[in-house]
């Protein structure tokens, strides 16, 4: 195996790795928030506020319909990078990413607060899923492309 290949393997792999984490970090900080009764106070009077500033409806029931099942393709396409198999998984990747990030603006959900690290644990989540996309788009994922790659590399 060639050097470049293992370590465009590895990236990715790491990639993901820290993807899953980051994944399960905002899922504890939006679980801890559930828990707790005064920010479920919080949460109720922020969702009456922003319906009677903006005319925000309150989040439907059917936003869970359409994100549970996106979020769990896209947990599911990191874990496959994880265990090595990017065979074919690159559009589910990506477009259930961008169903995540468009789930929002679909239930009109435009008015809306988060912790920081929240905020910032989701901006590392997008910039790791971009750099998941990038390299599974490019192919470096595939030993034949990073071989290629590295040897005309080599020859320059």
């Amino acid at each position: 195996m060639a050097e470049s290949e293992l370590q465009s393997q590895q990236l990715l792999r790491r990639l993901a790795q820290a993807g899953i984490a980051v994944f399960l970090l905002i899922s504890a900080f939006d679980i801890h928030r559930w828990r707790v009764d005064r920010w479920q106070l919080f949460d109720e009077a922020f969702a009456d506020l922003a319906n009677a500033v903006f005319g925000q409806g309150y989040e439907p029931w059917w936003l869970y319909l359409i994100a549970f099942p996106v979020v769990g393709v896209n947990f599911g396409c990191m874990v496959q990078i994880w265990r090595g198999r990017t065979r074919g998984i690159l559009w589910p990747f990506v477009g259930s990413a961008a169903l995540i990030a468009l789930v929002p603006l679909i239930a009109w959900q435009t008015v809306g607060y988060a912790m920081i690290w929240e905020r910032i644990l989701t901006a590392l989540g997008y910039f790791i899923g971009g750099a998941i996309a990038v390299l599974l788009y490019l192919g470096l994922d595939r030993p034949d492309t990073a071989a290629r790659d590295g040897a005309k590399l080599e020859s320059e």
